[in-house]
């Protein structure tokens, strides 16, 4: 903690090159350029200026310092106060800090990393599964984006009175549990925790993971999606402790088993979408006249990760825009590949067909698709 300081503003010069390309290049060095936590402070900025004219702003925080919300909170304050101090209503960082350390807090922190443990120790014995075609670079991400499942995802919403994030959620579950044979999918999804008193507009780092357990085999879809929005309620009232805490624990159970694996992590980046009334959901039409229209691509690869399979939900208008990645060590490629139409298959065969079935089998362990030969799926590089 520092009383005061200085921090820097990067003015960067075009020099005839086009503005735009010369505020990505930045971005991409101030991502990829870890922060020094004991020397600076947790935020980048830069001026990329053309003929001595500024035309971008690029700002880079660390996640440690603030998360999406906090940024939009940031946002908020800096376009809607007409250059005039708005009022601090939010809690602040160190407010927060020592509100974490009051009994009532703390007694929150042990009631959360309790239901995790119940949670860990009551999943049964499970082996890690191994890929049939491990590669370097390990970690490979894949671009799938389907308006199909979007609209299917709307279509289920409606029948259903889910809210479209379960039902998202849902698809991914049984898409792995398809992929690694294993019926209970176990995943840590980000919770926002903005919904507690004086949370809302905090500048601040507030998202924590939460813990989900979904059981998909021997189901319909609809009944995996009720599931999985019971799974993110608790999770999301179970998401505010002391990671300090949460480590204890988790080091604890991993002594006494060493098969359980929380290594998965599910972050729905979608703004809240009202799930539709009936009459106006998309129809069996509408769903597959789109389905021709998905579209998938190979991102980044890289080593040095600390997840099996990460996917991130991004907030893109009228398509399901998925970024996965997984570790080819645990999950190869072609499963990859397979976990992305997965999904889509899903959410479309269940907007088709109210009773479809997970198609994972109720005694199912984890012997992953990988045996199987897999034709590999076209891919643009």
């Amino acid at each position: 903690m520092a009383a005061s300081g200085e921090t820097s503003l990067d003015v960067v010069d075009a020099a005839g090159q086009e503005p735009a390309v010369v505020a990505e290049q930045v971005r991409q060095r101030y991502q990829l350029t870890d922060f020094d936590y004991k020397r600076d402070w947790p935020m980048r900025m830069a001026v990329v200026v053309r003929d001595a004219r500024p035309t971008h702003l690029v700002v880079a925080y660390s996640h440690l310092a603030i998360d999406a919300h906090g940024i939009e909170a940031l946002a908020a304050d800096l376009t809607g106060t007409n250059g005039r101090p708005a009022a601090m209503t939010a809690v602040q960082p160190l407010a927060l800090a020592r509100q974490q350390r009051t009994p009532a807090a703390l007694r929150q922190s042990r009631a959360s990393v309790r239901y995790w443990e119940r949670l860990l120790r009551a999943l049964p014995p499970h082996q890690h599964a191994t890929s049939t075609d491990p590669r370097t670079p390990r970690y490979w991400q894949l671009a799938y984006t389907s308006p199909a499942a979007y609209r299917a995802v709307l279509t289920v919403a409606a029948r259903t009175g889910a809210h479209p994030g379960p039902v998202r959620l849902a698809a991914f579950a049984v898409a792995l549990a398809r992929v690694t044979g294993d019926r209970m999918v176990v995943v840590q999804t980000l919770v926002h925790n903005r919904f507690r008193p004086g949370f809302t507009g905090s500048v601040s780092m507030l998202t924590q993971p939460g813990l989900c357990v979904i059981d998909v085999g021997n189901s319909t879809f609809d009944e995996v999606v009720d599931r999985a929005w019971q799974a993110t309620t608790r999770a999301g009232k179970h998401a505010y402790y002391d990671p300090e805490q949460l480590d204890e624990m988790l080091a604890a159970v991993a002594r006494d088993r060493d098969d359980i694996d929380i290594s998965c992590s599910y972050n729905d980046r979608g703004r809240h979408v009202p799930r539709p009334a009936a009459d106006r959901a998309p129809n069996r039409a509408d769903v597959l006249a789109v389905l021709p229209r998905s579209t998938m691509r190979w991102a980044h690869r890289f080593d040095g990760y600390d997840r099996t399979v990460v996917i991130h939900v991004n907030d893109v208008p009228d398509a399901l825009d998925c970024l996965i990645c997984v570790d080819t060590h645990r999950i190869a490629p072609a499963q990859l590949v397979a976990l992305a139409r997965g999904i889509e298959a899903v959410l479309v065969a269940a907007a088709l067909d109210p009773a479809a079935p997970t198609g994972v089998p109720a005694h199912s362990g984890n012997t992953p698709g990988a045996g199987r030969p897999i034709t590999w799926p076209a891919a643009r590089d």
